[in-house]
């Protein structure tokens, strides 16, 4: 299916489109594909005209366009995508789902139906269609996709109490920095940061380290701890301004108040700041207070065969997982909030 191969496309950009969606597009004529393309990075050509830049000039006229999101009828960083397409003299064009984008929103559609071009709602699976959850996150939730992530005993610890402690094994070490080299920015609590002064960084896999956000409500971390003496970006939610912080550290300040409003305002500046992927990492209070909260998308939990007996509680989460992972002796398991499909399509 065609509309399925946009996906795969689409997937190849992952985080360096930022708060842009990954799309997918292919041209079809005669039951063969012409040129196919994807949005690759943020500023640069999307997925419609970097198909037409990719065909080596082959006669699109009268082509079939598969593209995984509407065409965009609006000038941003690039020229409408609904006008390339006319210009084009393609036949007809089948999309996914339409760009909740108020610019957008159907108007593309709109340019393409008049110029008596066919454009026809292709449905896809919710797999296909997860991918574009990260941007409708950040359009119509106007804050961060949201994944959890720890890793627990088989006893149900994640550390002991007030000690760095191993769990997984080194090779899901290594999958859970791609899965940092894959968000914006990465986030802990104080005690962690205390406790296991973490860089944060995506040394056991390439890509780029993400921004290192840390919550010090009372600026308890130790001043010459890595988060802010190694030279790399962090942000800094507290309730009284700290002294002695480099210009690598941005400090913002927050208001007291309860967990959820705190959460609200922690991820309202994250979205100001164009964090559309965040990676949460713990500690157990702050992972469970997201939990609470209901402010996830994604949980991905780690289970190993260490045996602590006691220590500090992993986070609570009861409900089926999406579907589990095996890597070596480790077992992840992969939830999704029950609610998170559900409220974006309901305001797209």
């Amino acid at each position: 299916m065609y509309i399925r191969r946009c996906f795969d496309l689409a997937r190849l950009a992952g985080k360096s489109v930022k708060f842009n969606p990954q799309v997918g597009a292919v041209y079809v004529k005669k039951g063969r594909v012409l040129t196919e393309g994807y949005h690759e990075t943020y500023g640069s050509s999307h997925a419609e005209r970097r198909a037409i830049e990719r065909s080596s000039g082959a006669n699109l006229t009268g082509s079939d366009v598969f593209v995984s999101l509407e065409p965009c009828s609006h000038f941003g960083k690039t020229p409408p995508c609904a006008d390339l397409l006319v210009d084009t003299q393609v036949a007809n064009v089948h999309i996914a789902t339409r760009d909740p984008n108020p610019k957008v929103n159907g108007k593309g559609i709109a340019r393409l139906s008049t110029a008596g071009i066919s454009v026809k709602v292709d449905t896809v699976g919710d797999d296909a269609l997860r991918i574009l959850h990260p941007f409708l996150t950040t359009q119509l939730l106007k804050r961060p996709y949201i994944i959890l992530k720890w890793a627990e005993s088989i006893d149900g610890f994640i550390a002991r109490q007030d000690a760095r402690t191993k769990i997984s094994n080194p090779i899901t070490d290594r999958l859970v920095h791609k899965w940092r080299s894959e968000s914006d920015a990465i986030m802990i609590g104080t005690n962690t940061a205390i406790i296991d002064n973490p860089t944060l960084t995506t040394r056991l896999h390439p890509g780029d380290s993400p921004l290192r956000i840390v919550v010090d409500r009372r600026n308890r971390i130790p001043i010459d701890h890595k988060v802010f003496t190694d030279g790399s970006p962090t942000l800094l939610f507290s309730y009284t301004r700290r002294d002695k912080l480099t210009s690598d550290v941005e400090q913002i300040i927050m208001p007291e108040s309860d967990i959820e409003r705190e959460l609200d305002f922690m991820l309202s500046g994250m979205y100001d700041r164009g964090i559309s992927r965040l990676l949460v990492e713990g500690g157990s209070q702050l992972l469970q207070s997201f939990l609470t909260a209901g402010k996830w998308d994604v949980c991905r939990r780690i289970r190993s065969t260490v045996i602590l007996k006691s220590g500090v509680k992993a986070p609570s989460l009861d409900q089926p997982y999406e579907f589990r992972t095996r890597v070596m002796e480790d077992v992840i398991d992969q939830y999704r909030h029950p609610l998170s499909d559900r409220s974006i399509d309901a305001q797209a």
